[in-house]
Parts: C-alpha cells; sequence; structure tokens
C-alpha cells in the first residue's frame, strides 16, 4: 500500500550521547520540521533532551540534573515549540514548560499546592498559540483527578476540573485549526474505568461536563485513550477495552482496540453502526514485566490524521511465546479509515518496543492477521 507517514528523517544520537532514553514524545512544528523529546538516564542522572531532524543527529538537554517525568511537545502556529514535562520541587512534583523560537526560552512553571503531585502531563496549542496542559494531580487524602490550565502571556489561567466524583487518569489533548481544544481521559467508577471527553470553551474555567463516547459494558475496562483531530475538524477517539477471561482455569485478559468519530448527532463507533473494534487484540499488547515496571507508553493505541483518512496504530506481541527476547521487541502495526470503513490491519515495523508516531508522511507495510 502506498499512504504516507515514516518519522525516518530523524537521526541516532551521536555515541558521545550515552544515555537511557524513556517517554518518547515527537511533533511536526508549523514548517514540518520534527522534533522529539525524551526522559533520559545519563550516568545516572535524569533530564530532559530535545532533538530537531535538521540538528545532525545532536540532541540538546533541556534541563538541568534532577527529577524529571514524561516530556510531551506541542507546536506552536507561529513556527515555535513547547516542550511540557513534570518536575520534582522539594516535597512535590510541579508542572513546567519551555518555549522554542529560534533559542529556548525560560522555564515557566505551573502553580500547584503544597502536597500536589502532578503527572501524566499533556500539552496542545490552539490556533492563538496558546499552550494547553492537562495533567493527573494527587494530593495527601485525595484520589487522582485530571486538570487543565492554560499558559498565555507567560501566565498560567485557573484549573479547570471536571464534573465527575471519582478517579481520574492519564489526560490527552488534541486540537484543531478552528482552534476547539478537545481532552480525553479514563474516569474510574462502580467498579471500572470508561473513558470520557471534554471539549473545554476558549475562556473555559471551573467545572466541566463530560461525555461518554461509548457506554462500557459490565465487566470491561476502557483504557489508554487517544484523541486526533480529523481531515474535517472533528475529533477522533481510541482506547483499549479490556476484558478478564478464562481459558483452561487460567485467568488472562483479552483485548480490543476500539475507535469511535465525533460528527454533529455526537459520538458513533467508527467501526460500523454497532461497533468501534477496529482489531482483536488476539496476541495481546507487548508485556509489561521487567520493562520499566510500567504499561503506559506500550499499552496506548496512536492515531495520526491524514488529508484524506485516518490512521491508528498499536503495539502487539510477535508471538504468544513469553520470551525475554519479546519484551523488549513486538509488532508495530497500523490500520487505516478511509471515510467508510477500516482496512485489514498492516504491520509497520517487526522488532522494538515504545514507538511514537508524531505526523504521516509515507507508510509501507503488509497485510496480518
Amino acid at each position: 500500500m502506498e499512504q504516507d507517514t515514516r518519522p525516518s528523517d530523524f537521526h541516532r544520537p551521536t555515541p558521545r550521547e550515552s544515555y537511557s532514553p524513556r517517554s518518547f514524545s515527537v511533533c511536526r512544528d508549523a514548517g514540518g520540521r520534527p522534533w522529539a523529546a525524551w526522559h533520559a538516564t545519563e550516568d545516572g542522572r535524569e533530564c530532559i533532551r530535545v532533538l530537531a531532524s535538521d540538528a545532525g543527529g545532536r540532541s540538546e538537554a533541556l534541563t538541568a540534573p534532577g527529577l524529571h517525568f514524561e516530556p510531551d511537545l506541542a507546536a506552536d502556529p507561529a513556527g515555535g515549540v513547547w516542550c511540557a514535562w513534570s518536575q520534582r520541587d522539594g516535597a512535590c512534583w510541579r508542572v513546567v514548560a519551555r518555549h522554542r523560537d529560534g533559542e529556548w526560552g525560560p522555564e515557566v512553571w505551573m502553580p500547584a499546592g503544597e502536597d500536589e503531585f502532578a503527572f501524566h502531563v499533556a500539552a496542545e496549542c490552539d490556533g492563538r498559540g496558546r499552550l494547553w496542559v492537562a495533567y493527573t494531580a494527587w494530593s495527601h487524602g485525595r484520589e487522582p483527578r485530571v486538570r487543565i490550565r492554560r499558559l498565555e502571556d507567560g501566565e498560567w489561567s485557573d484549573e479547570i476540573c471536571f464534573d465527575v466524583g471519582c478517579r481520574q487518569m492519564r489526560p490527552v489533548l488534541a486540537a484543531g485549526r478552528d482552534g476547539a481544544v478537545w481532552v480525553a481521559f479514563a474516569a474510574y467508577a462502580n467498579g471500572g474505568f470508561r473513558v470520557v471527553t471534554a471539549a473545554p470553551a476558549a475562556d473555559a474555567a471551573g467545572r466541566l461536563p463530560v461525555e461518554v463516547p461509548v457506554d462500557p459494558i459490565e465487566g470491561r475496562q476502557q483504557l489508554f485513550p487517544d484523541l486526533c483531530i480529523g481531515a474535517d475538524g472533528m475529533p477522533w477517539l481510541a482506547w483499549v477495552t479490556c476484558t478478564d477471561v478464562v481459558r483452561d482455569g487460567v485467568v488472562g485478559r483479552q483485548a480490543t482496540l476500539d475507535v469511535a468519530r465525533r460528527g454533529p448527532e455526537g459520538w458513533r463507533p467508527a467501526g460500523g453502526p454497532r461497533s468501534s473494534t477496529v482489531a482483536h487484540l488476539d496476541w495481546g499488547m507487548l508485556p509489561v514485566e521487567t520493562y520499566w515496571g510500567y504499561n503506559g507508553l506500550r499499552y496506548r493505541p496512536q492515531l495520526c490524521a491524514h488529508p484524506h483518512d485516518m490512521w491508528v496504530f498499536w503495539e502487539r506481541h510477535r508471538s504468544e511465546t513469553s520470551i525475554p527476547e519479546n519484551v523488549a521487541n513486538g509488532q508495530f502495526c497500523g490500520c487505516r479509515h478511509d471515510g467508510s470503513g477500516w482496512g485489514p490491519p498492516q504491520l509497520v515495523h517487526n522488532g522494538g518496543s515504545c514507538f511514537t508516531i508524531g505526523g504521516l508522511r509515507r507508510l509501507e507495510g503488509e497485510t496480518i492477521e
């Protein structure tokens, strides 16, 4: 097939840059230049590093050594790039952002409570160039909850929260060319997780209502959402649905990859009139044991828009055999929606892990079962 995305114009860092990269984020600026950011460990010290595709393979440290977590990049419509992350500050963790327009500007620290821990940072710029940052906030005696702030002219807005009185996790953001911003996250209630969405107005403040795009089924968990704005300006939502199953007396987990899109009448399954399922993950997602002890990087589906269609990507086992080689190597897969329905799943890359898609150019793959 001939359909476009290959982030092949990135360079490998030079040998002198010895680090263990984690938590990748990629984006393209307004001029089409790819950028990458990641959480790196160098000689036992942590920092955030960034790389531009035309930098000759040399990345630069965005932070001083310290405790950092999960950077996220956002393209400024004026041509600049934002990077936001969470960073240890005394007894708490706070969100920090920096902007590059020729050179990296100063760190802009988000206000936080004395006992607040801010993680799972997601960043996006709207059509006016304002930076929106969503994050999961913890504090003593309170369950995690999703919050959003806007950064404009160097000042953070008040917090935006959501009318969901339960545990909230893992927000994602998407912004369209018309300036509309969407947020999605997983909310825990009545014994299960469900994915919810909201569309904050440009001047949103206080507590906002949420939507449930697809009603959850009892016993099934909706997890790891991702958002993307399609060519028509409407949002698409992907997530993983997990179900505990018993086979030969052994309790396992069965998962499906699901996608919905929003139209004039609200959210509708993208897989057809009744089903949001794109693929049955029969081989499961990649294993998490011995791999940072955290599954968020590998379980998340990723949506990516093309001028004429929408793609969704995911990782899976190379086989059902649990061998050490499969911990660090899997299969990166993709599936294309051409406006009328989903095509067959494609094998994009065999081997590797924790892929991140930042923009479509050309994708070539073989059909997989």
